[in-house]
Protein backbone atom coordinates (compact mmCIF):
# COMPACT_ATOMS: atom_id res chain seq x y z
CA UNK A 1 0.00 0.00 0.00
CA UNK A 2 2.80 2.13 0.78
CA UNK A 3 4.51 2.17 -2.20
CA UNK A 4 1.88 2.20 -4.38
CA UNK A 5 0.65 5.75 -2.71
CA UNK A 6 4.49 7.02 -3.61
CA UNK A 7 4.14 5.91 -6.91
CA UNK A 8 0.88 7.68 -7.27
CA UNK A 9 2.12 10.61 -5.65
CA UNK A 10 5.63 10.57 -8.21
CA UNK A 11 2.93 10.03 -11.28
CA UNK A 12 1.34 13.25 -10.31
CA UNK A 13 4.03 14.99 -10.21
CA UNK A 14 4.99 14.07 -13.14
CA UNK A 15 2.21 14.82 -15.35
CA UNK A 16 2.15 18.14 -13.59
CA UNK A 17 5.40 19.17 -14.34
CA UNK A 18 5.44 18.13 -17.55
CA UNK A 19 2.16 19.87 -18.29
CA UNK A 20 3.51 23.09 -16.95
CA UNK A 21 4.62 25.98 -19.59
CA UNK A 22 7.37 28.01 -18.93
CA UNK A 23 6.96 31.31 -20.10
CA UNK A 24 9.67 32.95 -22.34
CA UNK A 25 10.95 35.49 -20.83
CA UNK A 26 11.47 37.22 -23.87
CA UNK A 27 7.46 36.97 -24.76
CA UNK A 28 7.09 39.15 -21.54
CA UNK A 29 6.37 42.83 -21.85
CA UNK A 30 9.42 44.37 -19.57
CA UNK A 31 8.34 46.67 -17.55
CA UNK A 32 11.03 48.47 -14.47
CA UNK A 33 10.46 49.90 -11.22
CA UNK A 34 12.48 51.02 -8.41
CA UNK A 35 12.64 50.05 -4.98
CA UNK A 36 13.11 52.66 -2.85
CA UNK A 37 14.43 51.95 0.15
CA UNK A 38 14.68 54.88 3.51
CA UNK A 39 16.85 53.34 6.12
CA UNK A 40 15.37 56.32 8.71
CA UNK A 41 12.47 54.69 8.11
CA UNK A 42 13.00 51.37 7.86
CA UNK A 43 10.86 51.30 4.73
CA UNK A 44 10.60 50.83 1.29
CA UNK A 45 8.26 51.17 -1.99
CA UNK A 46 8.37 50.35 -5.25
CA UNK A 47 7.80 52.74 -7.91
CA UNK A 48 7.19 52.79 -11.85
CA UNK A 49 9.62 53.50 -13.58
CA UNK A 50 9.54 55.73 -16.79
CA UNK A 51 11.78 56.34 -20.11
CA UNK A 52 12.63 59.62 -18.48
CA UNK A 53 15.13 57.53 -16.50
CA UNK A 54 17.62 57.67 -19.79
CA UNK A 55 17.43 61.28 -20.03
CA UNK A 56 19.21 62.02 -16.53
CA UNK A 57 22.51 61.51 -18.24
CA UNK A 58 22.04 65.12 -20.31
CA UNK A 59 21.05 67.18 -17.05
CA UNK A 60 23.19 65.96 -14.89
CA UNK A 61 27.16 66.59 -13.84
CA UNK A 62 29.77 63.94 -15.35
CA UNK A 63 31.90 62.85 -11.74
CA UNK A 64 33.45 60.07 -13.40
CA UNK A 65 32.92 56.72 -15.09
CA UNK A 66 34.08 53.27 -15.99
CA UNK A 67 34.58 50.81 -19.37
CA UNK A 68 34.40 47.29 -19.44
CA UNK A 69 33.45 44.33 -21.84
CA UNK A 70 30.86 42.04 -20.90
CA UNK A 71 29.69 39.91 -22.75
CA UNK A 72 31.50 40.44 -25.69
CA UNK A 73 29.92 44.00 -25.63
CA UNK A 74 31.32 47.71 -24.41
CA UNK A 75 29.30 48.70 -21.49
CA UNK A 76 29.95 52.23 -19.77
CA UNK A 77 28.82 53.27 -16.59
CA UNK A 78 28.74 56.86 -15.10
CA UNK A 79 28.31 58.44 -12.16
CA UNK A 80 26.31 61.61 -12.12
CA UNK A 81 25.18 64.39 -9.85
CA UNK A 82 22.62 67.49 -9.95
CA UNK A 83 25.26 69.10 -6.99
CA UNK A 84 25.32 71.91 -6.97
CA UNK A 85 21.94 72.90 -8.48
CA UNK A 86 19.97 70.78 -6.35
CA UNK A 87 17.38 71.95 -4.43
CA UNK A 88 17.60 72.09 -0.90
CA UNK A 89 17.77 68.46 0.77
CA UNK A 90 17.38 66.82 -2.89
CA UNK A 91 21.34 66.36 -3.44
CA UNK A 92 22.14 62.59 -5.02
CA UNK A 93 24.32 60.84 -6.69
CA UNK A 94 22.67 58.85 -9.40
CA UNK A 95 25.13 55.73 -11.59
CA UNK A 96 23.79 55.47 -15.10
CA UNK A 97 24.17 52.91 -18.33
CA UNK A 98 22.57 53.59 -21.87
CA UNK A 99 20.42 50.37 -21.45
CA UNK A 100 18.47 50.20 -18.56
CA UNK A 101 19.56 54.19 -17.50
CA UNK A 102 19.36 55.58 -14.55
CA UNK A 103 19.65 52.07 -12.00
CA UNK A 104 20.69 53.54 -8.97
CA UNK A 105 20.43 56.68 -6.75
CA UNK A 106 21.49 57.65 -3.59
CA UNK A 107 20.06 60.75 -1.56
CA UNK A 108 22.58 62.68 -0.03
CA UNK A 109 20.24 64.44 2.78
CA UNK A 110 17.71 61.69 3.33
CA UNK A 111 19.90 58.31 3.86
CA UNK A 112 17.09 56.71 1.19
CA UNK A 113 18.19 54.28 -2.06
CA UNK A 114 16.89 53.84 -5.28
CA UNK A 115 17.43 50.73 -7.17
CA UNK A 116 16.29 49.85 -10.83
CA UNK A 117 14.93 46.67 -11.04
CA UNK A 118 12.46 44.59 -13.49
CA UNK A 119 10.49 41.63 -14.12
CA UNK A 120 12.97 40.01 -16.06
CA UNK A 121 15.26 37.92 -14.63
CA UNK A 122 18.15 38.93 -17.22
CA UNK A 123 17.85 42.55 -16.33
CA UNK A 124 17.74 41.83 -12.97
CA UNK A 125 20.91 40.45 -13.45
CA UNK A 126 22.14 43.06 -15.43
CA UNK A 127 22.12 45.20 -12.81
CA UNK A 128 23.42 43.49 -10.19
CA UNK A 129 26.14 43.31 -12.03
CA UNK A 130 26.23 46.80 -12.41
CA UNK A 131 25.96 47.57 -9.06
CA UNK A 132 28.67 45.01 -8.01
CA UNK A 133 30.67 46.77 -10.62
CA UNK A 134 30.58 50.16 -9.26
CA UNK A 135 31.00 48.59 -5.66
CA UNK A 136 34.28 47.23 -6.63
CA UNK A 137 35.79 50.95 -7.28
CA UNK A 138 36.00 52.88 -4.65
CA UNK A 139 36.04 56.26 -7.00
CA UNK A 140 32.70 55.04 -7.95
CA UNK A 141 31.48 53.76 -4.90
CA UNK A 142 32.11 57.06 -2.48
CA UNK A 143 29.69 59.62 -1.69
CA UNK A 144 31.47 62.94 -0.65
CA UNK A 145 31.13 66.05 -3.13
CA UNK A 146 33.18 68.79 -3.15
CA UNK A 147 30.45 71.90 -2.60
CA UNK A 148 31.36 75.33 -4.05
Amino acid sequence: MKTAIIVLCIGIFLICACNYQRTDEKSISEQYYYIVFSSKRHSFDTVVADNSRFNFINNLHKLDSIELIFAGKEVKIYKLTNVPEAPLDGEYIGYWEKSVGLFYMKNLSWYSYSLLTSNRDSTVRYINMLMGVVSCYPDMASSPINRK
